[in-house]
Order: structure tokens, then C-alpha cells, then sequence
């Protein structure tokens, strides 16, 4: 007996009908119970990742750029004082 469809499909597979109202049944709930601990995860994790955003946005630290009127060193400056620090070194990244 041939098992091919006319169109060319695939026959369906044939699923244990207990199987799926168990497996959505436990999706579900396992879902619905780990939801919560997942927020409180992304939530306080945004705060340790986004710190310095928080502290300059209750004012615990001065934004970027609202310092002193003083330019900072410019990059010869800073790889000529790292190159007299360590003689036999070189500064590969600026």
C-alpha cells in the first residue's frame, strides 16, 4: 500500500492525544511560575547595568560633561607619560 499524498506531503504524524493537553498543561504552569522570578531578574539587573544613569538621575553624580571647564589630556600626552612609566613597554591600543 502506497503511504504518498497526491500534493506530495508528508503524512501526518499521528500524536498520542494525551501527550499535548499534558505537555500545554505543563508548559503553561511552569511558565506562569518562573514569569515573576524573570522579572525580578530584568528588573534589577537594569539597575546594576544602567548604575551610573540612576546615580546622575537622582543626582548622586554629575552628568557626563557638566565637570570642570578643564580639557582633558590629549592622547600624545597620556602613551608618552604610560611609554616613561614602563621603559620597556609600548603602548599597543589608544
Amino acid at each position: 500500500m502506497d503511504n504518498s499524498r497526491p500534493d506530495g506531503a508528508a503524512p501526518p504524524v499521528a500524536v498520542r492525544p494525551g501527550w499535548f493537553p499534558l505537555c500545554l498543561w505543563l508548559h503553561r504552569w511552569t511558565s506562569l511560575i518562573a514569569t515573576p522570578f524573570f522579572l525580578v531578574l530584568c528588573l534589577t539587573g537594569s539597575v546594576l547595568i544602567f548604575h551610573e544613569e540612576v546615580e546622575v538621575l537622582f543626582g548622586d553624580r554629575p552628568a557626563a560633561g557638566t565637570g570642570s571647564a578643564t580639557p582633558g589630556l590629549s592622547l600624545d600626552t597620556l602613551a608618552q607619560a604610560a611609554a616613561a612609566r614602563r621603559p620597556g613597554h609600548r603602548p599597543l591600543l589608544l
